[in-house]
């Protein structure tokens, strides 16, 4: 659970401290108010594409810090990310800077983009206001499923075994052919 989202520099927001309790939360408010750099904010902090456009007129930086309750993500993801846990939190900062160098380090260990990504996909998503419509295609549903019972790992080893009977299967094949 976000429970933490520090800004700094990014769009039109100076700096932003927002604190997140449990339960639902609505950002709203005019247009133009940020709620929507609010979002990119989160979508930086989550490994999204850094744009240096993004960071504040006149200043040379711009970063994101998210702190993520995790004390009730899986133990198979607490064990899997052991060394970025501390106090049953991940803390993910990232900063982009107008030189195009980027900063990336959970809970204060530096972090290749691949792994911030692999950290924080189980943690949250955002999608857009047609996201739903990926629902509406009936190709869908096996993967939803799959993903909604945590199968990834068992769809792949099941995948990895097919291709190897197929192969063997195929090489019986020749060979019986060659009689």
């Amino acid at each position: 659970m976000l429970t933490k989202l520090h800004i700094e520099n990014l769009a039109l927001i100076d700096r932003a401290d927002l604190l997140f309790d449990k339960g639902l939360t609505v950002l709203s408010g005019e247009t133009g108010a940020g709620k929507s750099v609010i979002v990119s904010a989160l979508s930086l902090a989550l490994g999204g594409r850094a744009d240096k456009d993004n960071i504040r007129y006149g200043e040379s930086f711009g970063m994101v810090e998210a702190v993520f309750d995790i004390s009730t993500m899986h133990p198979d993801y607490i064990k899997q990310f052991d060394e970025f846990i501390q106090n049953k939190q991940l803390v993910i900062y990232r900063q982009i800077k107008r030189s195009g160098k980027a900063v990336i380090k959970i809970s204060g260990i530096p972090a290749t983009l691949n792994e911030l990504k692999d950290v924080t996909a189980p943690l949250a998503e955002i999608l857009g206001q047609h996201a739903n419509q990926q629902l509406m295609h009936e190709e869908n549903h096996l993967n939803f499923l799959d993903n909604f019972a945590d199968l990834s790992e068992l769809k792949n080893t099941v995948r990895t075994l097919y291709e190897q009977w197929k192969s063997s299967s195929d090489e019986l094949k020749k060979i019986k052919s060659k009689r």
